[in-house]
Formats: C-alpha cells, structure tokens, sequence
C-alpha cells in the first residue's frame, strides 16, 4: 500500500520478467518488500541477537529489530532508489581474486588524474567492488588486472553507487530520513559503513544517512555478527 500511495505498482514488477525489476528504482523497493516478508516468516521462537542487511538491505534489518515501520521503511527506500536512479555519472566494477587493501590502493592511483573512483563493496575477502567515473573505474580495472586480479566485472547499474557521486542522492534521503520515526532497536542493527552494532534511533539514521556514498564493509559487518 505504501508503494502504491508512492506511485510504484511492486505487485505489476514482481509478477513480471528481469527486466521489470532491473532499474534500481524499482529494483531497491522490490527487495525490501521480498526481504520485510521473509523476515516475517521466521519463527516466533527463534533467537535473534543482532541483524545486518547489505546496502538497501539495511532497511530490512531495521525492520526486522523493530526500529523502522514496514510502510516507512518502503518510503525511504523509494525515495532512495529514485534519487539514486537520477544520479547518472559514472559506473561500477568487482574485481575478484582482489582485495579491499590492494583495491583501495589501485583507487588511489587511478585517482591522481582527477577522476573518482573508490572502494565501494566489501563484499568478500577475495571480491571488492570500485565504484567512480566510467574513466576512474576503468584504470583501477586496468590497475588490478597487471596486479594479479582474477577479473573485472562490470556491474549492470546505471550509476556509482557507494561513492561520492552519489552526495546529491545522499542529500535527498537525508532529507527523507529526517521526518521518519525511527525507534530503539530490539536488536542491534550492525551497520554498513563501520560495522558498529547501533540501537539508537540516532545512531540508525545516521548510518543510514551516511550509507549512499561510503562502503559497504560488508566483510566486516559479518565479523561482528
């Protein structure tokens, strides 16, 4: 119903093909409709000490310990993923076989000519993915292939999420998340940018502010689980 009152038709996307889901702007809502149902389907009696969700994910963890309403939760994230979806510059890659220390430093170098590009997913010991402008994005790829990286993936997304090209997307759902009621979480919420384990209503929506241009340190949030 929330979608609905939004303008987005999720049962139409959800009933449909790829395509119909691919655009991040449909595709952020879709998600965490898929993840709010399947958090309700776990049992009463199960023991959950923490929760954590991996980017848009997020939203769905706070669901799940209690600190955001379903129906508000999907607000934001419609406004987040059509802010995002409007940020058009630039591109994304994982890099396998490839650390975030080796990454990070590929970034760097790729970075001196003025162009962006960063770590944006740490999404495994051996997977990182770098976020930037298509030419920053594409010398940190030529940077890790030399330096013994398995391969570099292009990502199928229409922008550099999780970088600093996202700050105007990022203003935009600050903005949102301030006039949302975030409540104490029942459960510690393990948060994407530094893997802290949050149960403040200001601590949550400060990560989740902060969540659309930094990493998501993935590797760690799951440590700290």
């Amino acid at each position: 119903r929330a979608a609905e009152e939004e303008g987005l038709d999720l049962r139409a996307a959800l009933q449909g093909d790829d395509d119909s889901l691919r655009a991040t702007a449909v595709a952020q809502p879709a998600l965490l409709f898929v993840e709010a149902v399947l958090g309700l389907s776990l049992p009463d009696d199960l023991d959950v000490v923490a929760v954590a969700g991996h980017s848009v994910g997020e939203y769905a963890a706070c669901v799940a310990a209690g600190a955001l309403r379903p129906a508000d939760a999907m607000r934001v994230v419609i406004a987040r993923g059509r802010a995002m979806a409007a940020m058009h510059e630039g591109t994304m890659s994982a890099l396998l076989g490839f650390n975030a220390a080796a990454a990070a430093e590929v970034c760097a170098e790729a970075a001196r000519d003025g162009e962006v590009v960063v770590v944006a997913n740490i999404n495994a010991p051996e997977q990182t993915v770098i976020s930037g402008s298509a030419a920053g994005v594409a010398a940190a790829e030529r940077l890790a292939m030399e330096r013994g990286a398995k391969r570099a993936v292009r990502l199928n997304v229409s922008g550099a999420f999780h970088s600093p090209l996202m700050a105007g997307a990022a203003a935009q759902v600050a903005a949102v998340l301030e006039h949302v009621e975030i409540a104490p979480a029942r459960v510690p919420v393990v948060a994407n940018v530094d893997a802290a384990a949050v149960t403040q209503p200001d601590e949550i929506r400060d990560r989740l502010r902060r969540q659309i241009t930094a990493p998501v340190r993935w590797v760690e949030c799951v440590q700290r689980l």
